[in-house]
């Protein structure tokens, strides 16, 4: 069995982290594995073969050439925004197509607002990728409450789920690392985007309760993309004195070095309906990660650390945040993280994910 899957990027965060993962993990099943991209991390296994795409033509057009030269059996296409890519391509060699969803973007489009583009354009290629999902042989579903929305709107025949993905292993030689000698203060990381809907103004505001009321807390932020959108939630004055560090992006790998030395680490997203569609893969990052997870009460937040325990659930407010950090005990966080990233080796890890989405394909060659 071949599989081309496609995203624009690989590796770098969430679902081109996921779209490596599944690679890596499809390839470990024995599957014949090749990715088709614009930017392909150069240490990928040399064993997927890899097609870097060009912008001398449409991006359709290279893929539909690549599944030619690989002679693929499947594309599987990586978030809604690829999905007219991957069926006219599959079209075109006549293979199976698979899309793997990580949410519904007209959500996030009607909420965000003008800031985030051009509304109207955007609204309409949603519809449009909804569209071009439909017609897929296979939809995988990341989020846990996206699932029953999927088999309502494409079918349940082709709709499975398969909600979160991590590498276990990145953490097990490193789960008595630290990036900081200060053992008199309790570090508090916020790892992710910059977007609204991840909460950074929560966080933001939360961090600002906490160092009125104690001073054995510090705070990092380790962001990705969208640092733009939220300039002037960052011109705060915590970070001007330095009271909150800003990193700069990092490579997936050195990520999980940061998730160690944390001693909580935070996903304060508000509710909105792109949260309750979404699921953050930093959330199954976290948890392998085995440090004391606050994390705002929101229904796919409670589907992860619920039933055992795994972390903390707070109201999706500032104050809320701001109580469960000052509320830590270090042997409540120590038994939550255990608990976590035991969930998360039995639950998340990619080798099991991975066998589910292989055995999916194969049931329906």
């Amino acid at each position: 069995m071949r599989v081309l899957i496609f995203s624009s990027v690989f590796g770098v965060s969430g679902s081109s982290i996921r779209a490596l993962l599944i690679a890596e993990g499809l390839q470990k099943e024995g599957v014949q594995v090749a990715i088709a991209g614009y930017t392909i991390p150069a240490t990928l296994n040399e064993q997927i073969t890899k097609y870097v795409f060009r912008t001398d033509r449409t991006g359709k057009e290279y893929l539909a050439e690549a599944a030619k030269i690989f002679r693929s059996d499947w594309i599987l296409g990586i978030t809604e925004d690829v999905a007219d890519w991957v069926i006219y391509a599959s079209k075109i060699v006549n293979c199976k197509s698979a899309i793997d969803l990580h949410g519904i973007a007209i959500f996030e489009i009607i909420e965000l607002g003008k800031g985030y583009g051009n509304r109207l354009n955007r609204i309409g290629k949603s519809i449009k990728n909804i569209r071009n999902v439909a017609k897929a042989d296979l939809i995988i579903t990341d989020p846990p409450n996206l699932y029953p929305l999927a088999k309502f709107l494409f079918g349940k025949s082709k709709v499975v789920s398969v909600i979160g993905m991590v590498d276990t292993s990145l953490f097990e030689n490193r789960l008595n690392q630290s990036y900081y000698n200060d053992h008199e203060k309790n570090h508090v990381f916020y790892i992710g985007n910059y977007y609204k809907w991840q909460g950074i103004e929560l966080f933001l505001k939360a961090a600002q309760m906490v160092c009125e009321n104690a001073n054995n807390f510090d705070f990092t932020i380790l962001g990705s993309v969208g640092k733009k959108a939220a300039k002037n939630i960052l011109d705060s004055p915590l970070i001007s004195e330095g009271i909150i560090r800003i990193l700069d992006p990092v490579s997936h790998n050195e990520v999980s070095k940061y998730m160690i030395s944390a001693d909580i680490l935070v996903i304060p997203r508000p509710f909105m309906l792109s949260t309750y569609f979404g699921f953050p893969s930093k959330l199954c990052e976290y948890m392998a990660a085995g440090k004391l997870i606050i994390a705002t009460d929101l229904s796919p937040h409670r589907w992860a650390l619920k039933n055992p325990d795994c972390g903390i659930l707070c109201p999706p407010t500032a104050k809320g945040i701001s109580e469960s950090i000052l509320n830590y005990d270090s042997h409540i966080a120590e038994e939550l993280g255990k608990t976590a990233r035991e969930q998360a080796i039995y639950r998340f890890d990619y080798i099991k994910q991975c066998k589910l989405i292989c055995k999916e394909i194969q049931e329906r060659m």
